[in-house]
């Protein structure tokens, strides 16, 4: 998906339809089965207006948690998909960079210059 600000505008047709594909794709019948009996660009309709006030992250979150789920999920199950927050097992844990032997030492002189700027070395 293609960048774009957080805005209250209906998500573009484009967007929704690939969405819509991935579902198929996912779960086959039971996403066509979902929607019978409606009027398919009515639904793509209510779709885009409720998934436009959603941030492109929000929207790739919910599409990568599809695997979390047996069946097709509704507008409301989607949109609850795409708030979900990011489990902090998935963020890159890196420790804290230690300073090499230089960086201290330069950290340690300019610490002794600002204090005697401040009158206090």
């Amino acid at each position: 998906m293609d960048s774009r600000t957080h805005t209250d505008t209906a998500l573009p047709q484009t967007w929704v339809e690939r969405i819509f594909e991935v579902m198929a794709a996912s779960y086959g019948a039971r996403f066509a089965d979902a929607w019978r009996g409606t009027d398919p660009h009515t639904v793509k309709a209510v779709w885009a207006r409720k998934l436009g006030a959603l941030t492109p992250d929000q929207i790739r979150r919910g599409l990568e948690s599809l695997e979390q789920c047996k069946f097709p999920p509704t507008l409301p199950e989607f949109v609850a998909l795409c708030k979900q927050a990011v489990p902090q097992a998935h963020r890159l844990k890196l420790p804290a960079p230690r300073p090499t032997p230089e960086q201290r030492e330069q950290g340690r002189q300019r610490f002794a210059e600002i204090k005697r700027g401040l009158g206090r070395a």
